[in-house]
């Protein structure tokens, strides 16, 4: 029981330790059988993952039916191009640098012999992801303009459903999940050579991110480095809990209170920072598109083309808003769109989890201190159209006057 409360990449570290130091001692059968569960938890999440993106995003859109439509159509819109741009960034970083670290691995794995499942388990899926997608949509828009009580009860029925699955059952069993397809890697003789080149990545990550971050704090600053600074000093604390607690969600409170103080006021950040903290995530845009290319390079596979990825990313920005508020939700929720898209693996799908999971606590700061850089953004964006259409009212009252003394 001990070993199930150490954090994820705690436990994950135990895992590779003991692979490394103890793999070839395992006998065959129970690396299969490893291998197996870890296959069949797989398929128990492929079944479950449609009803997670409609619980999630249904109940996501109901949230702000208390808003107006447009304001709730245009915050969509801006969350969106801020996540494809990032989620770009990520790709023109990586298919840039990532080519000079990459270790071929896949000449190495052919010489080996294959680990194969003991077991093989099938579920047919009775949804699929996409029509889940367009389903909760579509009702969550409709609700929105026309709100209704047993729509917003089944709604938050469904988000705890969704959040009880992957908090209490699924992500507990995550290392069970990567166990085999870590298992595997080791037989074929993938797991040590992989991190021959894993210190460059990381420092390629978290420069991406450290260079991104301050760009958007100077953009919200309106180019003045003095001023970003101190937007950057005033959304630490955020950002530090972000980084312990590996939760944007957590964050929220003091997010909420930087974005305060950055701006000097709270009304548009009240409904901004709710409305955007589990979807609007800079760091994972950046880390797992590179996390993706880097896994891809090394399994042997060529680089995406541009065409190719941008249909990736235009279904990772959307996916975004399927993202439960729970660790390594964004993976998740990507891992099917990294099979069908880039052609992923069993066991790429599973290191690229157990990488993002090793990531998550700078990932989960850089989500916190980007939304914080965007909430400011958006402030201002919001307060100087709000303050347009007010001089326009105002010329229009002004003009209506004038029409109503001359016509008398």
């Amino acid at each position: 029981m001990k070993f199930i409360k150490l954090n994820l990449p705690v436990q994950l570290a135990i895992i590779f330790i003991l692979l490394v130091l103890f793999g070839n001692h395992l006998p065959v059968e129970f690396k299969s059988g490893c291998l197996a569960l870890s296959l069949s938890l797989k398929t128990g999440l492929q079944f479950a993952l449609p009803f997670i993106i409609f619980g999630c995003l249904f109940s996501s859109l109901l949230e702000q039916q208390d808003k107006a439509f447009g304001f709730v159509l245009t915050l969509f819109l801006l969350v969106s191009v801020s996540n494809l741009i990032s989620t770009l960034t990520g790709y023109w970083v990586g298919s840039a640098v990532l080519k000079h670290l990459h270790i071929d691995l896949h000449q190495h794995a052919l010489a080996v012999a294959k680990l194969e499942p003991l077991w093989n388990l099938h579920l047919k899926n009775p949804l699929s992801n996409g029509v889940a997608l367009v389903s909760a949509i579509s009702a969550g828009l409709y609700f929105s303009v026309r709100p209704s009580t047993r729509a917003k009860v089944v709604a938050v029925q469904l988000n705890q459903a969704v959040y009880f699955f992957l908090k209490k059952i699924f992500v507990p069993l995550l290392p069970l999940f990567a166990l085999g397809f870590i298992v595997k890697m080791q037989h074929e003789g993938v797991l040590v050579k992989l991190f021959h080149s894993y210190l460059p990545l990381a420092f390629l990550i978290i420069g991406t991110n450290i260079v991104y971050l301050f760009t958007l704090f100077l953009i919200a600053a309106g180019g003045k480095v003095k001023t970003s600074i101190n937007f950057i000093k005033n959304s630490l604390p955020a950002g530090l809990i972000g980084f312990t607690t590996m939760s944007s969600l957590a964050a929220m409170p003091l997010t909420l209170e930087a974005t305060r103080q950055n701006i000097g006021k709270d009304e548009f950040a009240k409904i901004i920072i709710p409305a955007t903290v589990n979807v609007h995530m800079i760091g994972s845009s950046i880390v797992i598109p590179i996390l993706a290319l880097y896994i891809l390079l090394t399994f042997g596979h060529a680089m995406p083309d541009f065409s190719k990825y941008l249909v990736f990313a235009q279904f990772f920005v959307i996916a975004k808003f399927t993202v439960a508020a729970v660790p390594c939700g964004s993976i998740i929720v990507m891992l099917p769109l990294l099979e069908s898209h880039l052609g992923f693996s069993g066991e790429m799908s599973a290191l690229v989890t157990t990488m993002y999971l090793v990531f998550n606590p700078f990932t989960a700061a850089s989500n916190v201190l980007g939304n914080s850089a965007f909430a400011i953004m958006l402030s201002k964006f919001f307060a100087r159209r709000a303050s347009k259409s007010k001089v326009i009212s105002t010329h229009s009252i002004k003009n209506l006057h004038k029409k109503a003394v001359h016509n008398a």
